[in-house]
């Protein structure tokens, strides 16, 4: 590759989840898990959700906050002896939504969606602002705000 100019750099070291993964056989780089549960492939009593979890997902907090909400219904609906709907065709997973700040006052959104049919590699689809803007900007605040609540009432 050679060697490249810069007068700022953001180095970021290869990403992989924690140790605890590999320590207990659950994956190496990542925790393999099975869509769209997120059950563990190692054994479907675990489940693996965040930035330790082997998708193609985004590893963000929104990901996580939603996918534990999906995860915590099903544990609820096994624990309550209620069988596991089975997907038949495509089935949507937690969205990404991620806002990076311009300015004080304005920011770019990403958005990913994606869906996957059992069995087969999820889908993604990808909305990014074209450019930055406030409404991006008060989104990032609003949704600041909303998960906040979520999570402290």
């Amino acid at each position: 590759m050679g060697e490249l100019q810069f007068t700022e750099a953001n180095l970021i070291l290869p990403m992989r989840a924690p140790a605890l993964v590999r320590q207990a056989g659950l994956g190496e780089r990542w925790a393999a898990i099975k869509l769209p549960s997120f059950q563990s492939q190692a054994d479907e009593k675990i489940y693996v959700i965040g930035d330790a979890q082997g998708t193609p997902l985004p590893k963000s907090g929104h990901v996580a906050f939603s996918t534990g909400v999906q995860v915590g219904r099903d544990i609820v609906r096994r624990v309550s002896g209620e069988a596991t709907p089975i997907a038949s065709g495509a089935v949507s997973l937690p969205a990404g939504l991620c806002w990076a700040s311009t300015s004080h006052d304005k920011a770019i959104m990403i958005s990913v969606g994606s869906s996957v049919v059992p069995g087969e590699a999820p889908k993604m689809s990808f909305q990014v602002d074209p450019e930055t803007n406030t409404a991006s900007s008060q989104g990032a605040t609003e949704w600041g705000r909303t998960m906040w609540n979520n999570m402290l009432g």
